[in-house]
């Protein structure tokens, strides 16, 4: 399986942390038959060879061996070699969409040697296209599930690839597999494909007949209607927005990303777990609301924040509204990474301290004034509702903001 291995001299190459002579022993160590020795040499190889998706010298070189090894039914662990070769092969075609998304040239994203390292791992892993392609029909879920990731990272190959994607998600038959895909990489994939129209526009119908079958889960109609609202923002059904809706509502168990966050008793407790995975819920559903042409986007955000239970939800919601009433367009919402309340780059990014912070136990929000003069007194009767909505929101009174005054509205409580 790993013929050849010790015919490169390793010595030469590089990786994260330097000189790579540690991949051969990390290789043979993935294939051990001690799980404990397998997890840990997954989590070295990542580190090494795409530290933060960073992509070195040695990259290629490892590649070659991991498709083989993805060959092989021997193999103990396909699933970490399948998510290890996605890690490494969308690293190149990411930089490519960023470019051409910002219009930044590449050598201000990336050095040029990482760029070409990039380049070559990702050649390297297109080799084992077919194969990843024979895999999609695998008996175990998380086989069929991983490898839509792996083939999502070849635009490219999209002529071979959406065929296969499309009659995958049509015919899955379990909820949380399908789910998973659609919620994955393959709208992302379908939207930088450029002149696919057609294929956006039949996934799109696709995605609309899950989210109309009765006898689908809401694991399943959730990203159905996310992915919908990406792809077909014009056309999408009030059943998808009202799916977009009840996930606000009910974001508990809501989420197919959840199964891949497992709790931690040190570092992610169960109270904490069951958080992060409602806020990955409603952090999809309020995104793909903002999506939304802007005559169905403000009603379901409305909608959305009159079912909010959670006050985080909430302050995002009412943020997205404020902006399209008064700035026209949505922008990401993100907690400052210096703690510096700032608007740039298309993202809002407000200042916190947190409930174990504050002697009254309450989160506080301080976000960048947005609005540079007061609003028009001439406001219709709808955008008073949504003002008059925010003002009087129990849930974002849950965290104290200067929200309001962000927008120049003035606070009557």
């Amino acid at each position: 399986m790993l013929h050849g291995i010790d015919t490169i001299n390793w010595s030469e190459l590089t990786h994260a942390y330097g000189s790579a002579t540690d991949i051969p022993a990390l290789l043979r160590a993935s294939l051990s038959e001690n799980p404990d020795h397998r997890e840990f040499a997954f989590e070295l190889l990542h580190s090494d060879i795409c530290h933060q998706g960073t992509i070195y010298q040695a990259t290629s070189q490892a590649v070659s061996f991991l498709v083989r090894m993805l060959s092989y039914d021997q193999t103990p662990d396909p699933v970490e070699v399948i998510i290890l070769l996605w890690s490494i092969s969308r690293a190149y075609p990411q930089i490519i969409l960023y470019q051409q998304k910002s219009g930044i040239d590449i050598s201000e994203v990336i050095s040029e040697k990482y760029f070409v390292f990039a380049r070559e791992a990702h050649a390297v892993a297109r080799r084992g296209l077919g194969l990843y392609m024979s895999l999609i029909s695998h008996s175990l879920p998380m086989i069929r599930e991983c490898v839509i990731r792996l083939l999502c990272s070849f635009p490219e190959d999209s002529s071979e690839v959406l065929p296969i994607l499309y009659e995958h998600i049509r015919n899955e038959v379990n909820d949380e597999v399908q789910g998973d895909t659609i919620n994955s990489d393959i709208v992302d994939y379908l939207l930088q494909i450029s002149d696919s129209w057609e294929e956006k526009a039949r996934f799109a119908d696709l995605f609309e007949e899950i989210v109309h079958r009765e006898s689908e889960s809401i694991m399943a109609r959730f990203p159905a209607s996310c992915a919908v609202a990406k792809l077909a923002p014009q056309t999408i059904s009030d059943r998808a927005i009202d799916t977009l809706v009840y996930t606000i509502a009910h974001p508990e168990g809501v989420d197919p990303y959840s199964r891949f966050i497992p709790p931690d008793p040190e570092f992610l407790p169960p109270d904490m777990h069951k958080k992060v995975c409602e806020d990955l819920a409603a952090d999809h559903a309020i995104e793909a609301m903002s999506l939304l042409d802007i005559s169905k986007s403000l009603p379901t955000l409305l909608r959305g924040l009159r079912v909010a239970i959670r006050p985080e939800h909430a302050h995002e919601i009412a943020t997205k509204l404020l902006c399209l009433l008064f700035l026209g367009k949505s922008y990401e919402i993100s907690p400052a990474i210096f703690d510096i309340p700032e608007f740039k780059n298309n993202t809002i990014y407000y200042s916190r301290s947190r409930k174990n912070e504050a002697v009254d136990g309450m989160e506080r929000r301080t976000y960048p004034i947005l609005v540079t003069k007061l609003p028009t007194e001439n406001q219709n009767p709808f955008q008073v509702e949504i003002i008059e909505e925010i003002r009087t929101s129990a849930k974002i009174r849950g965290i104290k903001s200067n929200l309001l005054e962000a927008f120049k509205i003035r606070n009557e409580e």
